[in-house]
């Protein structure tokens, strides 16, 4: 893991189903860091209590936080994928494709970033916050809205994105992040 005072990066070698199969992951992560409760926060847990509408959805995730901030030393596992989800529609036209992403429950994914933003670490608590998310989309909104620091993973895209590359057809350089249809077949393959 790549650790920097409040920022903690796992890549994972296998991709997780299902948010659950991520606990023996944060069962170890927790022990390290000697947590005293985790708590995982997902459609099970709404389904479970029978939060079906906002507002009962709402309390359940509230009570949950706050039982969570009893304890001291604490971890808080939110499976983003199943509480907020992601709507992917996409239309033909006569311009082309278009393609339109929002989320399912955009009220759970404010309650998931101000989840987030609260979370702390200092000498006399731990409150950790989880997420536990898989569309990119998801992700970069998330983070921007979070204020998240990207992963390393992110900083490495970002610093190929703005390092000049040699078109192996036409022999130009240039730029993937300024990447534009019609500049070169080979290189249009690289855009963003």
């Amino acid at each position: 893991p790549n650790n920097d005072d409040q920022h903690i990066e796992f890549k994972l070698q296998q991709r997780l189903k299902f948010a659950k199969e991520a606990i023996p992951i944060l069962a170890t992560f927790a022990n390290e860091k000697n947590l005293d409760f985790i708590q995982v926060i997902d459609a099970d847990v709404l389904n479970a209590n029978s939060a079906f509408d906002e507002q009962t959805i709402m309390e359940v995730l509230s009570d949950r936080l706050q039982e969570s901030r009893g304890y001291t030393r604490s971890v808080l596992v939110i499976d983003f994928d199943s509480l907020v989800g992601v709507n992917i529609s996409q239309s033909d036209s006569n311009l082309g494709v278009s393609k339109s992403i929002s989320f399912s429950r955009p009220n759970l994914f404010s309650w998931v970033c101000d989840a987030f933003n609260r979370a702390q670490v200092n000498p006399n608590c731990e409150h950790w916050v989880v997420i536990i998310l898989s569309h990119s989309f998801a992700l970069e909104t998330f983070q921007r809205m979070a204020k998240f620091p990207l992963t390393s993973l992110q900083l490495c895209n970002e610093k190929e994105k703005s390092t000049p590359t040699k078109c192996t057809k036409c022999n130009e350089m240039y730029l993937r992040s300024k990447n534009e249809f019609g500049a070169c077949k080979t290189h249009e393959q690289n855009v963003n």
